[in-house]
Order: structure tokens, then C-alpha cells, then sequence
């Protein structure tokens, strides 16, 4: 999803909605497949989960990276760089 604070993120949720990683780059890992790969089908509380994950999310963002974002988003990083010279 695309947080207010304008960064794209991912969740991984388990089937109780419970956080399983923050780690992006753990996530797409997990989710990669092949282009035959048949699907799965949806689960019951497939939305529920959807709802979770979004909540932790924006929740996690609140808690960690404010105004500025993540410390990989452009604004952070124009943050930091301008903190230099002054």
C-alpha cells in the first residue's frame, strides 16, 4: 500500500493477522513465483488479513518514521543531506 506519508510498503500477516516480517525485500522473496505458478485460492478472512496488515502498517509508520518516512524515502534522505552542510 501507499502510506499517508507517500511511501509504498508491503505486510506479511500470518492467518491470525499477526506480523510475520517488516523486511521488504523477506517479503517479495516469499511472494515470488514462477509465471506458471498455479494460484491459491483466497481465504475465508482474506480482507480481514488485508485490514491487519494495513493497520500495521500505518501504525509502524506513526511509531518510527514521522514526517520524514522511511530512512530510504527521498524526503529523509534530502533531510539528512541538508543536515550536512548546514
Amino acid at each position: 500500500m501507499r502510506t499517508a506519508e507517500g511511501n509504498d510498503a508491503l505486510a506479511w500477516v500470518d492467518p491470525h493477522g499477526h506480523s510475520v516480517t517488516e523486511s521488504q525485500f523477506a517479503i517479495l522473496q516469499a511472494a515470488a513465483c514462477t509465471p506458471d505458478a498455479p494460484a491459491l485460492p483466497r481465504r475465508e478472512n482474506h480482507h480481514e488479513l488485508v485490514q491487519k496488515g494495513m493497520e500495521l502498517m500505518v501504525q509502524e509508520e506513526k511509531c518510527l518514521f514521522g514526517q520524514l518516512g522511511r530512512p530510504s524515502s527521498t524526503r529523509y534522505r534530502t533531510y539528512e543531506r541538508l543536515k550536512k552542510l548546514g
